[in-house]
Parts: C-alpha cells; sequence; structure tokens
C-alpha cells in the first residue's frame, strides 16, 4: 500500500508495525453511532520475516504464491484507537467499500454492469 501514502506515516507506521517487518495489505474500518460501538481500524499485515521476503523478488513470489494457494497469510491488528480521519489523512487515493454487515464475507457477483444513475422518481406515464 505504499503506493498509495501521500503524507506522513506509512500505515505500518500508523498501526504501530515496523515496516521492515510488516507490509499492510488491507484496512478495514469499524465505526458505529450506537451506544457501546467498537470504533477503529482493523490493519492486516503480511509477516515479511516469516516469509522470508527481503527484497522485490520475494515480494513477488510471495504474491505468487498466494495467487496459487488462493489465499495469503496475514496478522490481524485492532487499532481502536484510530479512525477513517487518520487513515485517509496519509492517502493520495483511496477506495472505500462499505458493506451490510450480513453479506460481509460474501463475495458480490456484478450481473449487470452500469453507469446510471439510481433513481427514487415517480414515473410520469402512470406505470
Amino acid at each position: 500500500m505504499m503506493e498509495d501514502i501521500a503524507h506522513g506515516a506509512t500505515f505500518e507506521q500508523l498501526a504501530g508495525l515496523d515496516p521492515a517487518r510488516w507490509a499492510v495489505v488491507a484496512v478495514d474500518l469499524k465505526t458505529g453511532t450506537i451506544p457501546g460501538a467498537r470504533t477503529g481500524l482493523v490493519v492486516y499485515a503480511v509477516d515479511l520475516a516469516a516469509l522470508g521476503v527481503i527484497d522485490v523478488q520475494d515480494r513477488r513470489r510471495v504474491l505468487s504464491e498466494a495467487a496459487s494457494r488462493q489465499s495469503l497469510p496475514v496478522t490481524r491488528f485492532v487499532r481502536e484507537d484510530l479512525g477513517l480521519a487518520d487513515m485517509l489523512a496519509q492517502m493520495k487515493t483511496a477506495h472505500v467499500h462499505f458493506r451490510a454487515a450480513l453479506y460481509r464475507d460474501t463475495e458480490l457477483h456484478v450481473e449487470t454492469p452500469t453507469t446510471e444513475t439510481p433513481t427514487t422518481e415517480t414515473p410520469t406515464d402512470g406505470t
């Protein structure tokens, strides 16, 4: 995610991780407005040392192995003291994907791609 950082600390540093050992590959935002809702960031990082990663070639090897296994071994770090503003303040570009909790682990398959803007207007032709 290094290429996404524009200002200040890397995601690794923001999460309190050693960037020589860890590579953050995903971040989840936990937030809520109900009393007692847990908020913060959940950071998923690859332990570079455990996978023998020293250079870019090793990172490519790990990515290739992950593609073959269809999974990447990561460690989950919960940072309840950090939020969306902390994360976005570091970014030059970002993509935020919100999911309903019920469907958070369900793979989505877009059957009909569209660029149309949805509307809630009532049709004027009586239908």
